[in-house]
């Protein structure tokens, strides 16, 4: 019996020392470093924006204060530079569409109060501003390395209408522009 019992553990042993062997030679584990590259290209600079609005008014002999929206704003920084932006607005005097010569100064009408400035994405909002529209405005600024992302802002604004105002529809023309910079 002896016999017969080396004879089944010698091939048993020769497979264990082979397979030992083996694992020396092709450990069980491998690993690969490999670099990983990924491309970043910027996008534009941009934005979108609905109508400006304001209140109607009824002349009532006094001078009144009209108010309503300058637009909702959504702002993109997608070129991934950092550089900063700034949006500036300035309206033209409100001149009636029947009397040229029947005018609503521009220096009455204000953004009203500092406009809030919604992150919709990124890490650095642009500041904001109120004032004035009769002269360029820049009403929302991004510092160098701000700004970049998706922002979103309504701004409320204001119009003096004075006492004296005649009756009539009045058109403005608000210009709104984007610049690239703080």
């Amino acid at each position: 019996m002896s016999a017969l019992k080396n004879i089944i553990s010698r091939p048993s042993q020769n497979i264990l020392a082979l397979t030992l062997v083996l694992i020396m030679i092709f450990p069980a584990t491998n690993s690969y470093a490999a670099r990983i590259i990924l491309a970043i290209h910027g996008g534009p600079l941009g934005f979108s924006s609905s109508s400006p609005s304001l209140s109607q008014v009824e002349i009532t002999g006094l001078d009144q204060v009209t108010t309503g929206r300058l637009g909702l704003f959504d702002i993109k920084d997608a070129r991934g530079t950092g550089a900063g932006w700034q949006m500036t607005a300035r309206a033209t005097d409100f001149v009636s569409r029947t009397n040229p010569g029947h005018i609503i100064t521009a220096a009455g009408l204000t953004i009203s109060e500092t406009p809030s400035v919604v992150t919709v994405a990124g890490n650095n909002p642009p500041q904001s501003s109120s004032g004035p529209l009769d002269a360029p405005l820049k009403f929302l600024s991004s510092p160098v390395n701000g700004g970049m992302g998706h922002y979103r802002t309504e701004p409320k604004m204001s119009l003096d209408v004075p006492a004296d105002t005649f009756s009539g529809t009045y058109d403005s023309t608000l210009t709104t522009t984007l610049i690239s910079g703080p």
